[in-house]
């Protein structure tokens, strides 16, 4: 009986060390483009893996950003939306964006979101200025099932 309970905690031990050894910092970094009046706008999106967000109405994932001076919002559809975050509901403005471009190497998804526009200048130490929804990074882009 506990060679049963050692070689499952074996298992289960050794298959987290692979996937954390698996999935690095660098492979949940995209360029993500987003339309804008006269072209795209670049991104650098970081993958968090605490992102599930969903706009209920649309079922279109919620992305965060850093707002950019050339990025033009007046023909893009507002959207209100009702968040739980760790320091309680909030309320926050979105805007509906089609044919929003997602890349990786030579990796190429395009999809439609919401994004919300941050106050505050998103920064990481691998210079990301949004965030990404994970179940972009397991449905779309092939990342790993948790």
């Amino acid at each position: 009986m506990w060679s049963g309970y050692i070689f499952v905690y074996i298992i289960d031990n050794e298959m987290w060390k692979m996937f954390k050894l698996n999935i690095k910092k660098l492979n949940l970094v995209y360029d993500v483009f987003l339309n804008n009046e006269s072209g795209y706008v670049k991104y650098k999106g970081f993958v968090d893996t605490g992102n599930n967000s969903k706009y209920l109405k649309t079922n279109k994932p919620i992305f965060y950003a850093s707002k950019k001076h050339n990025l033009k919002l007046s023909n893009k559809k507002e959207v209100y939306i009702l968040a739980n975050t760790v320091n309680g509901k909030i309320h926050m403005k979105g805007y509906e964006f089609n044919n929003v471009i997602i890349k990786n190497n030579n990796d190429i998804k395009v999809i439609d979101a919401v994004i919300c526009f941050t106050d505050d200048e998103i920064k990481n130490k691998l210079g990301c200025d949004m965030i990404i929804n994970y179940e972009i990074y397991e449905e779309l882009l092939g990342g790993i099932y948790i």
